[in-house]
């Protein structure tokens, strides 16, 4: 936190004042310091120069606001979240905040900003692994520091992103198999566990047509076309604490007009949820929401995601289902859908992109295309196979070449034969 400076005259001539201010304390070799700053001044009489020492006190205290020998990581963050709460999210400015406050303010928040090294945040890193932390978690706090410190180089804070500094083998990473999908058996035995039950829409939606939690919280009727089978993702609804609900346009604005079509068997489940809200509509009258969410509570105001979250946790632990988080239903969509799309897979890929509305394929593949089991033995089948024909090819093509007997035995006959 700033500390006003203070200051005193001195005179030195008929006229010239040498002003004399005490600076707010720094850290520097590990000790605490508190310098002074010195102007001369010509002023007639005290008055002026008593107005010409305030004037550049003043002038000391906004400059220490962004001095960066005078501030510590708990500043920069103050001034990262003001600035970062104009131009994103609400519930986005709400996570920055989350991940500052509860794991890094804590441990690291009053070291001057200029004393923070590399080594100050992988030993933060160690500490929250070592408390149990997960790694996603950390992989997160290691995200919002880079996006901090990044903001301070670019507002000239700072000369140097001391995140981008550590080794790339340092900074937190999550490992690959922490992200789960379900396979389309899967998803099948869930909706038909979920008959009745306040996450089958939601499921339907996300494991069905990709949508995420706050697009699927977000729909409207006058957005679904069960004649022809699609709907349009033209809103999100975002959640910041208990009760604070955002509409807003969807995270990525690509594929606002593009139809995401509809398999007939979510038409026929979304055409019975219909009815079924319309009895409950007439029943409540007026207190009924006319704002016609596809997903709502029994008043038809919109399901808030949290809880939408919540629901579906229940529903994986009650049903003995392998636990996925809600989101992961949309990397199941992807993946199962690139996975079902034959040889062409360039192709396969732009429509897996289209579908969840990213603008760069590139981004598709890295985050939402994920190889189940199956689809990895199928390909090593399939890679023996050639491999296998080649190689007899070779045999009789030219007799004299004799390939070993052994590698034209495939993976899955020696598993069998032990």
């Amino acid at each position: 936190m700033n500390v006003r400076p203070t200051g005193h005259l001195e005179a030195i001539g008929r006229d010239r004042w040498r002003l004399v201010a005490n600076l707010p304390p720094v850290w520097h070799d590990g000790r605490r310091q508190y310098p002074k700053a010195r102007k001369i001044v010509e002023a007639t009489g005290l008055r002026r120069a008593e107005r010409a020492l305030a004037a550049w006190l003043e002038e000391l205290e906004r400059a220490s606001s962004i001095d960066a020998a005078r501030l510590t990581v708990k500043d920069l963050s103050d001034r990262y979240l003001e600035h970062t709460g104009a131009i994103v999210r609400p519930a986005t400015q709400a996570f920055y905040r989350q991940i500052l406050e509860a794991y890094v303010l804590p441990r690291v928040g009053e070291t001057a900003l200029l004393e923070a090294k590399p080594s100050t945040f992988t030993r933060l890193y160690a500490q929250l692994a070592q408390s149990g932390l997960s790694e996603r978690t950390v992989h997160h706090v290691d995200s919002v520091l880079h996006g901090m410190y990044a903001w301070a180089v670019e507002d000239e804070l700072l000369e140097a992103n001391p995140i981008k500094r550590i080794k790339r083998r340092r900074r937190p990473r999550v490992s690959a198999n922490e992200r789960k999908v379900w396979s389309d058996d899967q998803i099948a035995r869930a909706v038909a566990a979920s008959q009745g039950l306040l996450v089958r829409v939601p499921l339907i939606l996300a494991a069905w047509a990709g949508l995420r939690r706050g697009e699927v919280c977000a729909l409207r009727w006058e957005n679904v076309n069960l004649d022809e089978g699609w709907l349009l993702v033209r809103e999100t609804l975002e959640q910041t604490g208990n009760e604070d609900l955002h509409r807003l346009p969807p995270k990525s604005n690509t594929g606002m007009d593009w139809p995401v079509p509809l398999p007939s068997q979510a038409v026929e489940i979304l055409r019975a949820h219909r009815a079924a809200q319309d009895e409950m509509r007439l029943a409540s009258g007026r207190r009924w929401n006319r704002e016609g969410y596809v997903c709502c509570r029994s008043s038809g105001e919109p399901l808030k995601p949290d809880n939408l979250s919540s629901a579906w946790h229940r529903f994986c632990l009650t049903r003995k289902f392998d636990p996925i988080s809600f989101h992961d239903l949309r990397h199941s969509y992807a993946s199962n859908l690139f996975e079902q799309g034959g040889d062409d897979k360039a192709r396969m890929l732009k429509i897996v992109q289209r579908r969840v509305r990213h603008s760069d394929p590139a981004t598709t593949a890295r985050i939402y295309l994920h190889v189940s089991d199956e689809a990895n033995d199928a390909a090593t089948a399939t890679q023996e196979a050639r491999i296998g024909a080649a190689m007899a090819k070779v045999a009789e093509d030219s007799p004299s070449i004799r390939p070993d007997p052994v590698s034209l035995v495939t993976r899955r006959e020696r598993n069998t034969s032990k």
